[in-house]
């Protein structure tokens, strides 16, 4: 199934899922994979609550039996806000749905712990669907 997410008239597409740009420094890209069994959802520069409804655009409407893999690799800044997307995101899906986090960042990973993340949400280094 393709979907796509229009935001300030900006769209492309990409591996059957649609690419989402916002303007200025908060990118957000969601590709999914055949029958929506994998979606991975890249967030470019700034993490935040300006992200807030584009995010949670490109996890709904998927089946809640998708494997979500968030790409925090290209990230400038985070910040307790944007944590606070990613927990609204589990609670939307419930406990049952199975959510990476994907970094490479030891600064990321130290605030994922911290803040006890680890418990809600699987990290990794790279995505790997299998």
């Amino acid at each position: 199934m393709k979907r796509s997410l229009v935001f300030k008239n900006r769209i492309s597409f990409l591996f059957g899922g649609a690419i989402v740009r916002a303007k200025g420094e908060m990118n957000i890209e969601t590709a999914a994979s055949a029958y929506d069994a994998f979606v991975t959802i890249t967030i470019h520069g700034r993490f935040d609550i300006s992200l807030c409804e584009s995010f949670r655009k490109a996890y709904e409407g998927y089946s809640k039996e998708t494997c979500f893999f968030i790409d925090l690799r290209e990230i400038e800044q985070l910040d307790t806000s944007a944590l606070g997307l990613l927990l609204r995101m589990r609670s939307y899906l419930g406990c049952g749905a199975k959510v990476v986090i994907v970094t490479k960042s030891p600064q990321i990973r130290d605030i994922l712990s911290v803040s006890r993340l680890g418990q809600y949400f699987s990290i990794a280094s790279t995505i790997s669907p299998h």
